[in-house]
Parts: structure tokens; C-alpha cells; sequence
């Protein structure tokens, strides 16, 4: 194992005697649901044949709801393996009431939360939920086709938090936005952080480029690195924080009111929002923050159709020929800007904010 790995696994938190045989006890109930789709190895770990329990209607199935959901492509890719070769790798669950006794919310694969009175034949995938939404689309698709997914309760119970942050470190060929569902997993973190978090894998999962996302929520330009990410999963007081990100969220809700259905394409990739930071952190020399946000989305609001359609599609711009379009909708929105910040001086604002 990595020395990362290493030292989260020694400190995994050790769970008190009575959390460890509730447990062990909701596992022993849930495999008694569907007895002939649970088998016991040796004295501590159940296999379950996953969608032969679902089908018989023992068990319902449920997922984090703190845990970014796959994204399309690795799922298609994911139907097309299954397809082929079937399921090759287990899923590891845990029982819904274990879940929620530790405060963390669960929904079915829709999005939609599980009753209470459903809670005690709830599993919760918490590791393979790309392979669970595979094998659900090749249902809807080929319902006829027989297929197979079997699972395993942990092997030992620990802190769940230290659990998630573990499974989450398993596979280091993930890309940086990866890792922020093992920040997510550490209940120390504050709620603002959070919520910055959430709001960057919300993003991508919409199809916005990870440097784009980040750069939306940090308002500054670049990536949200895996190092910092890493060092948070197993801080007892995280120092993770994005300072701007209340603002920065804002900022992004009003270009994507203005840049509704297919034009908000052009908020996907980093080129706007590195612009709008350009001019954040330029009126944030005249301004207080908070005003500089204002104003930031008062030129955002603004901008006139004309205007609107040239940066999410330039009407010089030909692919393979001459300059890139990026170059074309900078072009535009320094123009824009330019016309605004004359109508709407900075100094102007700044007096009226003094009165």
C-alpha cells in the first residue's frame, strides 16, 4: 500500500464495542432476509448474490448520498465490459440502519431517500455503485439478459467515515476530483467546505471540465489539487477551505441562468471563467468582495443576446482554420465588459457603496 494508505489505515478509527456489534448485528439481519442468496465464509464475511436478493424482493438497493454520482462514460463503458464478460469484481455494502446511525443519508439510485420503515432491508453500496447503474441500464435496455453482482459486508468494522477514506485511496489512478469524495467522508469538515466540494462534483457530473468547476467555485484560476484533498480525508480540524466559494457559486448561478439550456456549453470549459476572475479580482481592488460579486453578476445579467450568442458561438470562428475559438470569445466578452464597466464605472460604484 501507498504511505498515504498506510497511515489512514493506522488511524482508523476503532469503533466502541457496542457500535461494533450494532453492526454486526444489523449485517446478521439483513442476511436473514434472503437466506439463500447470503453465504458465510468462514466466520466473518457474508457474500450476497446482490441482484438475485433485490429480485426476490428481500433487499432494496441504496447509495451515499454524499458520493458523486458516475459519470455517464465510465458507465457506458462499464455496460459494455459487463456485456461482455459479465461482472467480474464485488461490491462492498453495509446495512442502511448502519448508515444512518452514523448520520449519513442515503437514497435509492434515482435520488429519492428511503423510507425509515425500509431502512432495516436497505443495503448500501459504498463501493461499485458504476457497476450497480451499469447493470441498470442494460436492464432497462436488454431486460431479458441474465446477469450477476455479488457483494461482501466489510471485513472489519471501523469508523465509516475512516472506511470511505480508505476505499476512496484504493485507486490512485483517479483523478483529482476523486479524492473530494474521501473529504466528504470526514465528518470534521465545515459545512462551507462542504457544500464547495459538492458544488465542484455537482459541475462535473453536468459535464463541466474539472479545472472549469473548480475555477467556478474557487474563483481562482486552476485546479483544486489531490494533495490538500488527501491530507483533509484524516484531519481531525481540516484546514481545507475555499474562501470564495459562496461567492464564486453565486457567480456561476447567474452566468448559468444567462447562459440557459445548450448555451451554458460555453461556462463547461475554462475560458469564461477565467475571465470573470480576471475582472473579479480587478474589481475586488476598488470594491469589497461582497460588491465586487454584485457587480461581477450585474455585467453577467447584462449581457444582450447579440453579445451572448458570439461568446457561445462566434460567428467568425471556423474549426481548423485560423485562430481557436477561445481567442474569439475572449474577444467578445472583453468587449462586452468593456462597454458595461464604461456605462457602470468601478469609482462610481464604490461612492455609491460610501454614501
Amino acid at each position: 500500500m501507498s504511505t498515504v494508505e498506510n497511515e489512514l489505515v493506522g488511524k482508523a478509527g476503532k469503533l466502541s464495542p457496542a457500535d461494533a456489534d450494532f453492526c454486526e448485528k444489523e449485517t446478521q439481519k439483513i442476511a436473514d432476509l434472503s437466506p439463500k442468496m447470503f453465504a458465510k465464509v468462514f466466520s466473518f464475511l457474508y457474500i450476497v448474490d446482490l441482484l438475485g436478493a433485490e429480485k426476490g424482493g428481500g433487499i432494496r438497493i441504496a447509495r451515499l448520498e454524499m458520493n458523486r454520482k458516475p459519470k455517464a462514460k465510465a458507465i457506458e463503458s462499464l455496460k459494455e465490459t459487463i456485456l461482455e464478460v459479465g461482472a467480474q469484481i464485488m461490491c462492498v455494502i453495509i446495512p442502511g440502519t448502519v448508515a444512518v446511525k452514523f448520520e449519513y443519508n442515503i437514497t435509492d439510485f434515482e435520488g429519492n431517500p428511503i423510507p425509515e420503515d425500509e431502512l432495516s432491508r436497505t443495503v448500501v453500496i459504498i463501493d461499485g455503485q458504476t457497476r450497480y447503474s451499469a447493470i441498470q441500464e442494460i436492464r432497462k435496455e436488454s431486460p431479458d439478459i441474465e446477469l450477476q453482482l455479488y457483494a461482501y459486508f466489510p471485513l472489519q468494522w471501523i469508523a465509516l467515515d475512516k472506511m470511505l477514506q480508505a476505499i476512496n485511496l484504493k485507486v490512485f489512478t483517479w483523478m483529482n476530483s476523486d479524492f473530494m469524495t474521501g473529504v466528504l467522508g470526514n465528518t470534521n469538515i465545515d459545512k462551507d467546505t462542504k457544500a464547495a466540494l459538492e458544488y465542484i462534483q455537482m459541475l462535473e457530473s453536468n459535464g463541466y471540465n474539472y479545472t472549469s468547476a473548480c475555477e467556478w467555485v474557487t474563483l481562482t484560476k486552476g485546479i483544486v489539487r489531490k494533495t490538500p484533498l488527501i491530507k483533509a480525508m484524516s484531519e481531525e480540524n481540516p484546514s481545507l477551505r475555499y474562501s470564495y466559494s459562496e461567492l464564486g457559486i453565486k457567480i456561476h448561478k447567474a452566468a448559468q441562468e444567462k447562459f440557459s439550456g445548450t448555451n451554458e456549453d460555453a461556462l463547461k470549459n475554462k475560458t469564461i471563467p477565467e475571465l470573470v476572475i480576471e475582472k473579479w479580482c480587478t474589481a475586488c481592488k476598488e470594491l469589497s468582495q461582497k460588491d465586487a460579486t454584485k457587480y461581477i453578476i450585474s455585467f453577467i445579467k447584462g449581457i444582450g443576446n447579440d453579445d451572448l450568442r458570439e461568446m457561445v458561438s462566434p460567428s467568425k470562428y471556423k474549426r481548423g482554420c485560423g485562430m481557436k475559438k477561445e481567442v474569439y470569445v475572449k474577444k467578445q466578452f472583453e468587449q462586452s465588459y468593456k462597454a458595461f464597466l464604461k456605462a457602470n464605472p468601478l469609482k462610481a460604484n464604490q461612492d455609491e457603496e460610501n454614501v
